[in-house]
C-alpha cells in the first residue's frame, strides 16, 4: 500500500479561500505519485485557530462542504484514498474532523475528534464513537491528534480489525529552532500506541506557525506494527512524503477480559480516583523521597544482605520508599526474608520488592502475577512496612493468565500509592491506567527485559496517564533503574552498571493534578462510554 502524507503549512483562518486552493493543489502534486491512500492534517482547512471571532469563524465554514466537494471529485477522478482533517457542521453540530473518500469519491468514514484538546471545546462539540472502514488492503481506522493520548481508541480501532490508523494531527510545540521541534507523541506515545496494538500508524501534520499563537512539531511520520518510525517529514517545510507499507505485517493484540480492567467503563466519578484528588493534603504528605537500589545477587542470604545495606542507606538519606530488585528466579521470596526486611525498617518507611512467592502472605489483597506465569505460584509485589505483614500490590495477567484477576494498589502513608506491573505488562495500557483510575501515583515496574522499545512504553504509561513510573532492572548484566515522572521525562537514573543506586523526591501533587493542558484532563477525558467495547467476556 502506498501512502502519501501531505504535510501543508498552517495559516491563518483569515486566509481559508488561499488555505482551501493550497489543499486542492498539493492534492493534486501527491496525485502525480500515484499513491493509494493520501492523508491530509487535522483542520486542514480552514485553519486550527478557526475562533475567537465569530464572523470569520462562520465566513470560512460555509467554504467546507464545497471544498470536501472538490477532495471527493479528486479522489474520483484520481482513483485514490484521500482523508482530510477539516472543520464542518453536521447537525447543527460543528466537528473537528476527518472525512475519507474511497476511490470512486463516495464518503467512507466520518470521524469526530473526541479527546478535545486545549481550546477545542471553544467551538468543537466531541465526537461520540470510532470504527474501521473496509478497503482492499483490509480495515483501516481514523482517530484525530489527542486521541492518539487515549489508549483505548486505538485500542477500540484495532479490535475492530484496523491495520492501518490513520491520524491526522495539528501536534504543537515549542524550541528555539525548527529543528529542535519535538512533542510527546512524536517521541514515544504514537511509537507504543503501535507497538500495543500490532498496528500501522500514519500521522500527518501541518507545519510553520499560524497566527503568531500555535507552532506546528511538522514531522509527519508513519509507524509500523512493532513501534518503529520508518519515514518521516521535515519539522518546517511544506511536503508530500510517499511511504510504502505491508498491511500483512499487522496482527492483532489480545486485549483481555473486561473485569480486571472494569474501572475504566465507569465514570471517574463512581470511582476512588475521584475522592483521592479532592482530599486536601499537605506538601509534606504528597512528597516522598524514593531510593532505588539495583543489584544482582545469587542466593536469599546474598540478596538480604545486599537488601538491609541499602535499607539503612535509604533511612540515612530520608528515603522512606525503597525501591529494590525482584529477587533471581532461582529462589523463593520467603517469610524470613520478609520479616527480617520488615523488622529493620523504620517507622513511617516503606520498602517494595518482588519476586517468586510460595508462600501465602498476611495481606488477602491479592497478587501482581507476571503474564507468564504457570500454576498457583507467581511473582509477586510485595510492600513492606514496619510491623505489618507484607502487603500484595495485585496486577492482572492478559486473558490466558490463570492468575488474570484485578488491579489492586497499596497506600504509603495518608497521601500516597503505589501499583505495579512486570516485563510486558508494560504494553498493556490498561493496567496502569485501571491503577490510576484507582488512585495510583506511582506505577513499580519490574522490568528484566531490555532495550528502546520498553524505555518509550515507560514514557507514555507515565504521561497518558499523569504518574509516575518507577522501573527496578533485574536483567543480568548492566542495565539502569530509573524513574519516570508524569510528564514523561527522566527524573534521576542509576548508572548503567550491575549494582548502583540514586534517589530523588517523587511529589504526588503532580500524579494528583491530571490535567495536561487547560481543557484536557486524563482522567474526566477517560470516555468510560467508550471502553466497554475495547474487553470481551
Amino acid at each position: 500500500m502506498r501512502l502519501a502524507l501531505v504535510q501543508i503549512r498552517g495559516d491563518t483562518v483569515y486566509r481559508y479561500a488561499d488555505t482551501a486552493s493550497r489543499v486542492k493543489s498539493m492534492i493534486e502534486k501527491a496525485c502525480a505519485e500515484k499513491p493509494d491512500f493520501i492523508v491530509l492534517p487535522e483542520c486542514a482547512y480552514p485553519a486550527y485557530l478557526i475562533g475567537p471571532e465569530q464572523a470569520i469563524m462562520e465566513e470560512s465554514l460555509a467554504g467546507s462542504e464545497a471544498l470536501l466537494s472538490a477532495v471527493s471529485e479528486l479522489a474520483r477522478r484520481n482513483s485514490v484514498y484521500i482523508c482530510v482533517g477539516i472543520a464542518v457542521k453536521r447537525g447543527g453540530k460543528l466537528f473537528n474532523a476527518a472525512l475519507t473518500f474511497d476511490r470512486e469519491g463516495r464518503e467512507i468514514d466520518f470521524t469526530a475528534k473526541t479527546n478535545l484538546w486545549h481550546f477545542d471545546d471553544r467551538w468543537f462539540v466531541r465526537g461520540t464513537g470510532y470504527s474501521a472502514f473496509e478497503t482492499e488492503f483490509g480495515r483501516i481506522g481514523t482517530m484525530i491528534c489527542a486521541d492518539g493520548r487515549i489508549p483505548g481508541i486505538a485500542g477500540l480501532l484495532a479490535r475492530d480489525g484496523a491495520k492501518l490508523i490513520i491520524d491526522p494531527v495539528n501536534l504543537v510545540a515549542a524550541a528555539e529552532r525548527p529543528e529542535q521541534l519535538s512533542n510527546q507523541q512524536y517521541e514515544f506515545i504514537l511509537q507504543e500506541r503501535a507497538r500495543e496494538n500490532g498496528v500501522y500508524i500514519a500521522v500527518c501534520d501541518k507545519c510553520g506557525v499560524e497566527g503568531n499563537v500555535v507552532t506546528f512539531l511538522g514531522r509527519s511520520f508513519v509507524v509500523d506494527p512493532e513501534g518503529a518510525m520508518i519515514d518521516q517529514c521535515s519539522p518546517d517545510r511544506e511536503e508530500i512524503r510517499i511511504v510504502d507499507i505491508d498491511l500483512s505485517k499487522s496482527g492483532p493484540v489480545s486485549r483481555g477480559k473486561v473485569r480486571p480492567f472494569g474501572a475504566m467503563t465507569k465514570s471517574v466519578d463512581e470511582l476512588p480516583l475521584s475522592a483521592i484528588c479532592g482530599q486536601p493534603y499537605t506538601m509534606e504528605d504528597l512528597a516522598i523521597y524514593t531510593m532505588l537500589a539495583r543489584f544482582g545477587s545469587s542466593s536469599s542470604k546474598e540478596y538480604l544482605e545486599k537488601a538491609l545495606y541499602y535499607l539503612k542507606n535509604a533511612w540515612t538519606l530520608r528515603a522512606r520508599l525503597l525501591v529494590l530488585p525482584e529477587t533471581p528466579r532461582a529462589f523463593a521470596v520467603d517469610e524470613f526474608l520478609l520479616k527480617t526486611l520488615s523488622n529493620e525498617l523504620a517507622q513511617g518507611y516503606f520498602a517494595v520488592l518482588a519476586g517468586t512467592v510460595t508462600v501465602p502472605m498476611g495481606s488477602p489483597a491479592g497478587a501482581a502475577v507476571d503474564f507468564a506465569t504457570k500454576g498457583a505460584g507467581g511473582r509477586k509485589a510485595l510492600l513492606l512496612s514496619r510491623g505489618q505483614p507484607a502487603q500484595e500490590i495485585a496486577s492482572a495477567g492478559l486473558s490466558n493468565s490463570p492468575n488474570a484477576s484485578s488491579v489492586k494498589i497499596a497506600q504509603l502513608g495518608s497521601a500516597v500509592r503505589l501499583g505495579a506491573m512486570f516485563d510486558e505488562g508494560i504494553h498493556v495500557p490498561e493496567i496502569a491506567r485501571t491503577a490510576m483510575l484507582q488512585g495510583a501515583d506511582i506505577m513499580a515496574y519490574f522490568d528484566s527485559s531490555k532495550g528502546d522499545s520498553t524505555l518509550k512504553a515507560i514514557k507514555t504509561r507515565a504521561a497518558e496517564n499523569k504518574m509516575f513510573i518507577v522501573r527496578s532492572a533485574s536483567a543480568a548484566g548492566e542495565d539502569c533503574s530509573f524513574i519516570i515522572n508524569p510528564d514523561g521525562a527522566r527524573v534521576t537514573t542509576t548508572l548503567q552498571a550491575e549494582e548502583h543506586s540514586t534517589a530523588a523526591y517523587i511529589n504526588t501533587a503532580l500524579s494528583k493534578f491530571k490535567s495536561v493542558v487547560p481543557g484536557t484532563d486524563v482522567a474526566q477525558g477517560a470516555f468510560p462510554e467508550l471502553h466497554a467495547g475495547l474487553f470481551s467476556e
